[in-house]
């Protein structure tokens, strides 16, 4: 398959995990590549994996809570690969686990800063970059926590939650113009944040194993892989007439 043969895409959060996936099955079906992360030696795996089937990507280090370097990282590809044409806006962060009145505001502002307003810079410029050639797709990557309240994650709850408002809002804003925005929710997915999560609090690490035998309907976690072909198909022509949806792939974990 090569539905993205010479498309432009950024995927950000490409050092591993979700990203790392959707970057590499972007790459198997033609697409130009921009690889933006901050973990630089993990990213750089990824630009080598791409590189060595002979696919075409760049690194960039971005922190996309900084508009400066989200400008930048925009600008970069539409100089490198003639435009822009899909943005997958997948960085994101977790919190310490803990109840709300134990966390303070600087924990607050950082899971903010990255989760919510760094998606929100991202579609700024991506939009605006889209705009100039009348089409475009932008991917969010929301949660199980963008429609549910796991405990002891209330900041990184109302960070995907807000991801999935403006996913909606600008869905409706863009749609008139060519471009589609829409998000995919993972639920328990095998990622590098989940892992370091498991290493850090045992107790959170216990609970997801248990969600996933006892509330995840598929009885199992996700693979990234899995969450990279719903990304795929939401910025292919065969999701031309989707729009502001939060597509949920979480093994039927938000089914009411």
């Amino acid at each position: 398959m090569s539905r993205f043969e010479g498309k432009s895409v950024i995927v950000t959060g490409s050092s591993g995990g979700i990203g790392r996936a959707t970057a590499l099955r972007f790459a198997k079906e033609g697409a130009k590549i921009t690889l933006a992360d901050l973990k630089e030696p993990e990213n750089t795996e990824t630009l080598e994996m791409i590189t060595s089937e002979g696919g075409t990507a760049i690194v960039m280090n971005v922190d996309v809570s900084d508009e400066a370097q989200v400008k930048d990282m925009v600008a970069t590809t539409v100089k490198e690969f003639d435009g822009l044409d899909v943005g997958v806006n997948n960085a994101g962060i977790f919190q310490r686990v803990a109840l709300l009145h134990e966390l303070d505001h600087s924990e607050f502002q950082k899971v903010m800063s990255v989760n919510l307003q760094g998606v929100w810079l991202c579609m700024k410029y991506q939009i605006a970059a889209m705009m100039e050639k009348g089409s475009g797709a932008i991917i969010n990557t929301t949660s199980f926590a963008g429609v549910s309240a796991p405990h002891g994650a209330a900041f990184y709850c109302a960070s995907k939650h807000g991801v999935v408002g403006l996913t909606k809002a600008a869905g409706i804003e863009y749609a008139p113009l060519g471009i589609r925005v829409n998000a995919v929710g993972p639920g328990s997915t095998l990622t590098p944040m989940m892992t370091d999560q498991f290493k850090d609090n045992p107790e959170f690490a216990e609970q997801v194993v248990k969600a996933s035998g006892d509330v995840v309907p598929i009885k199992r976690t996700a693979d990234p892989d899995e969450l990279a072909g719903a990304i795929l198909f939401l910025a292919s022509d065969d999701a031309s007439y989707m729009v502001g949806h939060n597509m949920m792939v979480d093994g039927g974990m938000s089914i009411d």
